[in-house]
């Protein structure tokens, strides 16, 4: 389960996962100027989309594995300084209240 309020990952990370991949699988060899990838026309004419898809699957896979380096190192800082998670009270009385003062809805009227 996700759960998260930005939906950053499931439009972000997804969106540019299957971006990146189809920018490979959907290469056409005139359109990829050999200056800004050097290895793509020769790729290109030799194994053709296979081998600009496996060159952006390489990359995405390289991507993930910075950023969930990058999100482990700050979770543990997080974890080590303020912590992750709050108070079971705070939890139970509803975050909108304790951090805000507000009330996200009225759960008797509900």
């Amino acid at each position: 389960m996700l759960d998260e309020s930005l939906d950053a990952f499931s439009v972000h990370g997804v969106g540019g996962t299957i971006g990146a991949l189809l920018t490979g699988a959907l290469a056409v060899k005139e359109l990829v100027p050999a200056d800004y990838f050097p290895l793509s026309a020769k790729i290109l004419e030799e194994q053709g989309n296979l081998g600009m898809f496996i060159a952006q699957l390489k990359a995405v896979v390289l991507t993930y594995g910075f950023v969930g380096l990058g999100t482990l190192i700050i979770l543990l800082i997080v974890k080590a300084t303020v912590g992750l998670r709050v108070s079971p009270a705070d939890e139970e009385r509803g975050l909108d209240y304790v951090l805000h003062g507000e009330e996200a809805y009225d759960p008797m009227n509900s």
